[in-house]
This record gives C-alpha cells, sequence and structure tokens, in this order.
C-alpha cells in the first residue's frame, strides 16, 4: 500500500525546497520523515559503503595488531559446527 500525500504535506514538502519534511503522529507521538525516493538510496547507499569501510578498516587493525585466528582453526571450527568431515591435510 502506498498512500497518497495530503494537500497540506504536499505544500508543506514545496515549502522545505526538497529538505526532509518531519511529519508528527499525534496518536502515538512517533515522527517520520518524508524525502525523496532518491535521496533515500542515496543516503542507504552512502551508509553501506561506510560499513563496509568500516568493517575493512576494522578487519586491516586487528591484523596489524596480531590479532588473528590460523586458517586450520577457524575451518575446524566451522566443520564442526556445520558437520562437515575434517579436512584431509
Amino acid at each position: 500500500m502506498t498512500p497518497k500525500l495530503t494537500q497540506e504535506q504536499r505544500e508543506a514538502i514545496r515549502q522545505r525546497q526538497g529538505r526532509p519534511l518531519e511529519i508528527k503522529d499525534d496518536e502515538t507521538r512517533k515522527v517520520y520523515v518524508i524525502i525523496e525516493s532518491d535521496l533515500f538510496d542515496r543516503a542507504t547507499h552512502a551508509l553501506e559503503e561506510h560499513d563496509a569501510r568500516s568493517a575493512i578498516r576494522a578487519g586491516i587493525d586487528d591484523l596489524e595488531a596480531g590479532r588473528v585466528v590460523p586458517f586450520a582453526e577457524v575451518d575446524k571450527k566451522l566443520r564442526t559446527k556445520l558437520g562437515l568431515p575434517a579436512h584431509k591435510s
């Protein structure tokens, strides 16, 4: 279901000139933000890229600090957890 804008909301959006519009629900007291979908998509993409870069940076930091687990140990734990046969050397 995609609700339609009311005339009041449409006018408020026009007055905001492209900036996000906050809408308050008097029943729940929650505040919602209306933004154009392309802005939402770009913001979501930027956050996903930031998360990926942060995870990579954290991995590099762990590696450089010596916080590593040998592959053989990880492989053994995963195989045990997944019920797979042990790796043959």
